[in-house]
């Protein structure tokens, strides 16, 4: 296999530790590779040493002289073209827009926005055009057919990930968690497979051969690292006061009516990969939507949340006051991401949660048995269209919350999700400490996939 390896600098306390063990990785895996460093901007290693002087000359010649008329093809194709690849890359600038700008837009006004911020957007267009040129460039001379990248989202690696779905070539990206860290290698049609910590069928046949009450043992020690506040996801460490939210919780704990709990998204954080087969466009259209649904459904009490991760990623005042302005104008209630109200709180009043899609899909369910309404996502690390009570269209969205008094999950549904959850956080990934070997599986669609557990 020949690799282009884009290696960046690791934020982590383990940092040489976990670049050993990629650089382990991609050596064990690849024939001859290329590797490029992100910060430095330039090739570091490679292992192409026997090509004919002659044809690189040739091919970089014709590059240089097709490069003027080849990025400005790109670039207006960027702008105009719903191909995948150049979709992918326009909404991935558009995210990058949003987190920079603060500011937020939905499908309706996308072209005012591109046309409001044109000048980055088109620089954003050419950066990108420019080094994806220079990647084809390496990927026709040496025979490239796998490129590992730290990331599958944001720029410029969404547009990366596209292109090798379009080359049908392997892409590769790790997940660090701590001090557990997954590495993969797989190739995929589109978004919807590619998380790191996606389980294999294989994966899935293991995990339903696990008896109940070791299961049961892993789901309660998970759930003791996310009500102690010890998980790294469940606990930013943004939140530092304690908050009582007895007052809360006893508003709402014993009401006649079921208490429906939306947990909102990180506004901008790179919806539009997660949203590749999706009938929205961003998080603050399906909030939209989702408000308007809710106002129809008058037999519950609707409580929006916000994300605990929220203010990583600010967005501007006015579409923050326009958000809660919006919950609380319908009479619903909000609660502020920094009361602290997690998965504990939550559990403790007897509730269905309603989400667009995430990790707590499976989550509420594993842990405390509790109903999870949302939309089919890419990016996940679960099957979306398989889950129960996910909606595949916007049709079966608005039944779900229309009826979401009366939904709820089967023991088989919860079993499920324990193993889901159990593989997320417990089997998938291994310890930077361990010795790293190439495992090699299958995914659902019988391609080949190179993993370090």
């Amino acid at each position: 296999m020949n690799i282009i390896y884009f290696s960046h600098n690791i934020k982590s306390n383990n940092r040489e530790r976990v670049k050993f063990s990629l650089d382990t990785f991609i050596n064990k895996v690849a024939n001859k590779q290329i590797e490029f460093n992100l910060e430095k901007k330039k090739i570091i290693k490679s292992t192409f040493i026997n090509e004919s002087y002659l044809k690189l000359i040739f091919f970089i010649l014709r590059f240089l002289i097709g490069l003027p008329i080849n990025i400005i093809l790109e670039i207006y194709l960027i702008f105009v073209s719903n191909k995948r690849y150049y979709k992918i890359t326009r909404d991935s600038i558009i995210d990058r827009l949003e987190r920079r700008t603060g500011e937020l837009t939905t499908r309706k006004n996308k072209k005012r926005y591109i046309f409001k911020n044109l000048l980055k957007f088109k620089i954003y267009a050419f950066k990108i055009s420019l080094f994806t040129c220079f990647i084809k460039l390496l990927v026709k001379i040496y025979k490239i057919n796998a490129i590992f990248i730290p990331q599958l989202d944001g720029v410029p690696f969404a547009t990366i990930s596209a292109l090798c779905i379009q080359k049908g070539i392997f892409i590769g990206s790790y997940s660090l968690t701590l001090n557990n860290l997954s590495i993969i290698l797989r190739k995929g049609k589109d978004n919807q497979k590619l998380n790191e910590r996606y389980p294999t069928p294989n994966d899935l046949k293991k995990l339903s051969g696990i008896n109940d009450l070791e299961l049961d043992q892993i789901i309660d020690k998970i759930k003791f690292e996310y009500i102690s506040r010890s998980d790294q996801i469940c606990n930013p460490n943004l939140i530092k006061k304690n908050i009582d939210n007895s007052r809360i919780i006893s508003k709402f704990k014993d009401s006649k009516r079921r208490n429906v709990v939306v947990l909102l998204h990180v506004f901008t954080d790179q919806a539009r990969f997660r949203m590749d087969k999706f009938w929205f466009n961003s998080y603050l259209d399906w909030f939209l939507k989702t408000i308007e649904f809710c106002k129809l459904n008058t037999n519950v009490n609707w409580i929006f949340k916000g994300h605990p991760y929220e203010n990583k990623y600010p967005i501007k005042k006015k579409y923050s006051d326009q958000i809660k302005n919006t919950i609380k104008n319908n009479n619903f209630f909000y609660i502020e991401s920094e009361e602290q109200f997690l998965h504990d709180d939550l559990a403790k009043l007897n509730c269905v949660v309603l989400t667009c899609h995430g990790t707590c899909k499976i989550e509420y369910p594993a842990m405390f048995g509790i109903p999870v309404i949302s939309c089919i996502g890419s990016y996940l690390s679960y099957d979306s269209y398989k889950q129960p009570l996910t909606a595949k269209t916007l049709e079966e969205y608005k039944n779900l919350i229309l009826n979401a008094h009366n939904v709820s999950l089967t023991k088989k549904d919860i079993r499920k999700a324990k193993e889901l959850l159990a593989f997320f956080k417990y089997y998938s990934g291994l310890d930077i400490k361990n010795d790293i070997s190439i495992n090699k599986y299958f995914d659902s669609n019988k391609e080949l996939i190179y993993r370090n557990y």
